[in-house]
């Protein structure tokens, strides 16, 4: 294992602080998104069952919500190193090896990011024109969260991959500040 000298833990500083900045705004975003699904599903339970008279956009509208919600999620999931994942293997490979093995993980995922940022932005090119039918919400809204989230998928794991290279750490959290 690497130790981190001061200027290491300097030069990764500011980029751990950005990724650790976005995490927070994911999370604050997903917060906000939450609350909306539940007071958009609400709304629409109690128009259509207690008032009877159904709205037309609460469902579309909480399928572009949902759908910024989980990608939003997943991208928190992957900077706090929580997402699913079979660990029964690779703790029974010496420390060396799963060194190289999350860096490897790690590049699989940019490249991975990199495909959801390219189709992601080819689609918007395609639904561009279109708008939702109910709510009439142009279609890009929803599409867009596909590249963001891959970009920030990226981000983190360049930052965890100069982190392990530098420190033998993949932790862009803040328990780097030391």
């Amino acid at each position: 294992m690497r130790h981190a000298t001061p200027k290491m833990l300097k030069f990764l500083g500011y980029p751990n602080q950005i990724c650790i900045l976005v995490n927070k705004l994911c999370c604050a975003i997903c917060i906000l998104l939450g609350l909306s699904l539940i007071t958009i599903i609400t709304l629409e339970v109690f128009f259509r069952y207690v008032i009877n008279s159904a709205l037309s956009w609460p469902e579309e509208v909480a399928g572009f919500v949902f759908v910024w919600f989980s990608m939003l999620g997943a991208a928190i999931c992957l900077f706090e190193g929580s997402h699913i994942k079979v660990t029964f293997f690779v703790t029974q490979l010496n420390q060396k090896v799963q060194y190289y093995l999350k860096n490897f993980i790690y590049i699989l995922v940019i490249i991975f990011s990199y495909v959801l940022v390219d189709r992601g932005i080819s689609s918007l090119y395609i639904v561009s024109g279109q708008v939702s039918p109910a709510a009439k919400i142009n279609m890009v809204w929803e599409y867009v969260a596909v590249p963001i989230t891959g970009i920030i998928f990226i981000l983190y794991c360049i930052v965890s991959i100069l982190n392990n290279l530098l420190t033998g750490n993949d932790s862009i959290r803040e328990d780097l500040k030391s």
